[in-house]
């Protein structure tokens, strides 16, 4: 049962993302990409010596250097965004896309991570998030992105170390994915809570799918595992719960711990994903809470132009690309070209 449960589970999820991958681009990714990809250069190089500071403190003190980082990389996105909000003409379409995004940003907290939301109601959100993803074949795009990264490795499987997994819903989704496609990999759960791993121990063990699990804080990664051990680090639709200094924290020892690259994806910020994940959340489950977070989630998410500035702040940034994936997702991840594969950010 398990098997034919596991081969409808990836056909469904299979066809789901040939469907969505039609979906056409937000209207305000394309009229505000090249307004905010320009004044992230300019932020570069206006703070080019800020940003070569704080790569040589963070190499000298990983800890202090966190923090330096961290700083400039909330600078900068905040930078960015004010400058995008007032540099567009105020009667355009770009001016007044630019004016609502400014408006989306928000430091609230999901329920999600409010210590003191019932467990179950917790649960019952991750496992809702879990078939959204599965409904809309967005475990099956990420796994696509992430490819190129698992190239063979002779003698061992390539061993993929998910970050901030929470219910483990991507990695058990990878584990089930990749063995339908041949690939052999040795998939790591890990998340800081361990209450929240036990969600995804217990069904991946009622699905037989292989995944370890482990209680991993993400800026120690070293605490965890010996060296490059890791070959690829994921993180998915998880980076806004962190925000863009953590963010870069996260970069920084992502870089330094992963043997051939990383992959973060979280959702595209825009008023089209707030308005279909807002509808599809409401009408799919009727739950104020699970509205709640979604709609939040998108609000504080990234714009690829935002993640690259976020990856620059830390030591070893300028090796990854950001880049939009489709159909509402933005994307960090080890270029390609670095690779001998060519740089192919419509992955």
């Amino acid at each position: 049962m398990n098997e034919l449960f596991a081969r409808m589970d990836v056909a469904s999820q299979q066809f789901a993302e040939r469907v969505t991958r039609l979906a056409p681009p937000p209207p305000s990714l394309a009229r505000l990409s090249r307004t905010r990809a320009a004044v992230a250069r300019e932020l570069l190089m206006q703070r080019h010596h800020d940003v070569m500071r704080v790569h040589q403190e963070c190499r000298a003190d990983r800890e202090r250097g966190r923090e330096a980082i961290g700083q400039l990389a909330a600078e900068l996105v905040a930078a960015l965004r004010a400058a995008v909000a007032g540099g567009a003409p105020p009667s355009s379409f770009a001016g007044i896309s630019a004016r609502i995004d400014a408006r989306l940003p928000s430091d609230a907290m999901e329920y999600i991570d409010d210590p003191t939301f019932p467990e179950a109601r917790r649960t019952a959100a991750m496992r809702r998030l879990d078939g959204l993803n599965r409904l809309l074949g967005s475990y099956v795009r990420f796994l696509h992105a992430l490819e190129p990264l698992l190239g063979p490795r002779p003698g061992a499987p390539v061993t993929v170390l998910d970050l901030a997994s929470g219910h483990a819903g991507f990695a058990i989704a990878l584990a089930r994915l990749a063995r339908a496609r041949g690939l052999t990999l040795r998939v790591i759960a890990s998340d800081l809570r361990d209450e929240y791993l036990e969600v995804g121990r217990r069904r991946a063990a009622d699905e037989g799918v292989e995944v370890e699990f482990r209680v991993v804080d993400a800026f120690h990664i070293d605490r965890a595992f010996a060296p490059r051990e890791i070959d690829v680090i994921t993180c998915t639709q998880s980076l806004h719960h962190f925000g863009p200094a953590m963010v870069a924290g996260l970069v920084a020892e992502s870089v330094r711990a992963a043997g051939r690259g990383i992959l973060f994806i979280d959702p595209l910020r825009s008023v089209t994903n707030l308005l279909l994940l807002g509808a599809l959340t409401w009408f799919g489950s009727l739950d104020p809470a699970f509205f709640h977070d979604a709609t939040l989630s998108i609000r504080k998410s990234f714009v690829p132009e935002e993640l690259g500035l976020v990856a620059r702040c830390a030591p070893g940034g300028d090796s990854l690309e950001a880049f939009f994936l489709p159909p509402g997702f933005s994307a960090l991840r080890t270029r390609l070209d670095r690779l001998g594969l060519g740089a192919s950010p419509a992955a």
